[in-house]
């Protein structure tokens, strides 16, 4: 799976058997492993900047949030 934020955030990560699985199914759950890194934040020139309506939007309202807030 990979995440992109374009704000600052806090993840919790449960690495645990989903609670309905029937008990038989129940396995320990397996090592996990993660990855972050910072890196520049989406432009106009990238191209999920319109990948679609809804991304549009998103970049656009995130980026407004950012700069009414003075975060980078």
């Amino acid at each position: 799976m990979e995440l992109l934020t374009e704000l600052p955030l806090i993840i919790l990560i449960a690495n645990v058997p989903h609670p309905v699985d029937p008990p038989a199914a129940v396995t320990p759950a397996a090592p996990l492993r993660v990855h972050a890194w910072k890196s520049r934040p989406t432009g106009q020139a990238d191209a999920r900047w319109e990948a679609s309506p809804e991304a549009l939007r998103y970049y656009l309202n995130t980026a407004d949030y950012a700069a009414a807030r003075g975060i980078e």
